[in-house]
């Protein structure tokens, strides 16, 4: 039997297939690496919203303060120029 040139099918199918398993693991490493951003940049997003939603309900209960003062003063206005 003549000896081929050719390489043995079995190791390129060897060598294909460890070339693709370590393509499928960066991939997985990059998606994981790429999850673990988002979370991060998610949980700073979340923090930064209810930072500001705690400072408008702070500038919200400061309008309501200011809009009873003003309220109580138009009633003492009146008052006064009712007498």
């Amino acid at each position: 039997m003549a000896k081929t040139n050719f390489p043995d099918l079995s190791n390129i199918r060897e060598h294909y297939e460890t070339l693709h398993n370590l393509q499928h693991e960066q991939l997985i490493a990059v998606r994981s690496e790429l999850i673990r951003k988002l979370q991060k940049h998610l949980k700073i997003s979340q923090e930064k919203l209810s930072d500001k939603t705690k400072s408008l309900l702070e500038k919200d209960d400061t309008l309501r303060h200011y809009q009873s003062h003003i309220t109580q003063l138009n009633d003492k206005i009146n008052q006064l120029t009712d007498e």
